[in-house]
């Protein structure tokens, strides 16, 4: 048997599966390998709890490449500085080895990359942030990036029709990337001088949680998914994602077989999560529950359960009332951990 592995995606399609490679149509299989769940990824972290986990996933990923870097760090975060601000280190100019390596005009992808990296989520958003005037092309650049792993299109996950709605957002998938793009080409000026404590104390540590908040959304997704596999939730979920209509949103909406329905809020606060977290959930959950009647012909939702997702835990009142509950989940970061 021969097997045959290669990092760059482009150049696998074009010199390995190609219709002019000489192996072309003469392989008995193909795998894109995804990077490791945040489940996965604590072998390379075996002294951290699941909160420092939490914070080394938001900036590395899954690549083991990546994770082997920071592998047995007591804080993913203090090694930051030393990895990825350093002029010189592995981290430091990673992306842009990549997208040269990948891409031939990889300065119309950067500025798709630090619009999305920067919050612009919507087409005409990305499009005016990135002054890339010619839209079809911008639409190409960004199909680009979403074969290659690095930009993914959320949806509602009511959408029925993906591939027609026009309800899309886009943002930055790769998380190191991610990272990258909103902390380490912005100051690449300050970096170059030099200043890396000043860009660790200004620009990124004061952001850092707020940054981290929605990588622990995708964690608690993943989680859901995982309770319900193992049957650990009150029915089998078959979509798992975020719900927004313009002015609600929703962390996390879990829609079972039988119209069954979970929505969850995330929390990534340094104060354990109170009864106002639930009241704002429930007030929330109201124009979906109104959506999804509408896109039933008018049969309500037979059942409703919530989720709150902490990393540092429920008040006593909360933690009591979910006792006398039977539709509501308090889930830990240690849990998911």
């Amino acid at each position: 048997m021969l097997i045959l592995c290669g990092s760059y995606m482009g150049t696998m399609e074009r010199a390995v599966l190609g219709e002019r490679s000489p192996l072309y149509g003469r392989r008995t299989g193909q795998y894109q390998l995804l990077p490791l769940g945040f489940r996965e990824i604590g072998g390379f972290f075996p002294g951290l709890g699941a909160v420092k986990r939490i914070e080394g996933y938001a900036i590395l990923g899954g690549v083991p490449a990546y994770l082997e870097k920071f592998a047995g760090c007591e804080d993913p975060l203090e090694e930051v500085p030393r990895l990825v601000l350093r002029k010189g280190s592995f981290f430091y100019d990673e992306p842009r080895f990549l997208l040269i390596e990948e891409l031939r005009e990889p300065a119309n992808y950067f500025s798709l990359l630090r619009a999305i990296a920067w919050g612009k989520t919507k087409l005409n958003e990305i499009l005016q942030a990135s002054a890339l005037a010619d839209r079809s092309a911008a639409s190409r650049y960004l199909d680009t990036l979403r074969e290659l792993g690095l930009v993914e299109r959320m949806l509602p996950v009511t959408e029925k029709a993906p591939h027609k709605s026009r309800r899309g957002i886009y943002r930055v998938r790769d998380h190191f990337f991610r990272f990258w793009f909103r902390f380490v080409l912005p100051h690449r000026s300050e970096l170059e001088e030099g200043e890396v404590e000043r860009v660790m104390e200004r620009h990124i540590r004061p952001h850092f949680g707020e940054f981290v908040a929605r990588t622990f959304e995708e964690v608690a997704r993943e989680y859901v998914w995982e309770l319900g596999r193992r049957d650990q939730l009150p029915f089998h979920p078959v979509r798992v994602g975020a719900w927004w209509d313009g002015r609600t949103e929703i962390d996390v909406v879990a829609l079972g077989e039988k119209g069954e329905v979970l929505v969850g809020e995330c929390k990534w606060s340094s104060h354990p999560v109170d009864l106002s977290v639930l009241g704002e959930l429930e007030r929330k959950t109201t124009p979906l529950l109104a959506h999804l009647t509408a896109l039933s012909g008018g049969r309500p939702v037979p059942r409703l359960f919530y989720a709150l997702f902490s990393r540092f835990g429920f008040t006593a009142d909360l933690v009591a009332l979910a006792r006398n509950r039977g539709d509501l989940l308090l889930i830990s970061a240690e849990e998911m951990g």
